[in-house]
């Protein structure tokens, strides 16, 4: 998380202008990627760039302990006063500027790739749906996680059921379902199930791509990470 934050605020700042609200999980293990003195100076770079330039600030902060080989918090985290048996945070950070505070979502008609069978609806229906304040966009898969072996579409339907039992219910915000095409046309509306604002877009084309030209043509034995491309 940490690079690809980084990067978007140095390389592209454009495309952070009008986002508020970012919600993420951050690791702080040595065992999880936190692990050198470069690691600790990238979460520098995330501080400086995101709190102090950018002027977001902390909303929400639930602490995550993990796996037991993972609470190997990096000593001078540990000193400067985290936890050292938690390996991992959910944070919120949110900013209050004055772009903020007068944004209004702005949603134009869902493309053709939208368009399916859970997707279905009246035409007042899917006006209803695009003028929510805002949208949620999930990665999933159908089928068992690549990494961990979990049931994924169990997962999502419990997300989407906390989702809106404890928001979307009020909110009516969009939901917009991302997969490479694995879901079909009866399991997307079995997910679905009823709710309009809920939306599956099969990524393909230019859409999606796994890896930009350049990091696929790299040398992937020197990667740093050997986690597979599910995770």
């Amino acid at each position: 998380e940490w690079e690809a934050f980084v990067d978007a605020a140095t390389r592209m700042p454009s495309v952070l202008e009008k986002v508020c609200t970012i919600i993420l999980e951050i690791h702080v293990s040595r065992t999880l990627q936190m692990n050198t003195t470069a690691d600790l100076r990238r979460m520098a770079a995330f501080w400086d760039l995101y709190v102090v330039k950018m002027g977001f600030r902390f909303w929400y902060l639930h602490a995550n302990p993990g796996a037991a080989w993972d609470r190997t918090v990096h000593p001078i985290l540990a000193q400067l006063g985290l936890d050292p048996s938690i390996c991992c945070y959910e944070i919120g950070l949110h900013r209050e500027t004055a772009e903020c505070a007068a944004q209004e979502a702005v949603i134009p008609s869902a493309p053709a790739e939208f368009n399916g069978t859970a997707s279905q609806g009246s035409s007042a229906e899917r006006m209803h749906a695009e003028r929510g304040r805002g949208v949620f966009v999930i990665l999933a898969q159908n089928g068992n996680h690549s990494s961990y072996g979990r049931d994924s579409v169990a997962l999502l339907r419990r997300t989407l059921r906390y989702f809106y039992h404890y928001y979307n219910k009020r909110e009516r915000d969009d939901v917009r379902i991302c997969h490479s095409g694995d879901f079909d046309a009866q399991t997307q509306e079995a997910v679905a199930a009823g709710r309009r604002e809920i939306r599956f877009l099969h990524l393909k084309g230019d859409n999606w791509k796994v890896y930009p030209e350049w990091l696929a043509l790299s040398n992937r034995s020197a990667w740093r990470s050997t986690a597979s491309d599910g995770y």
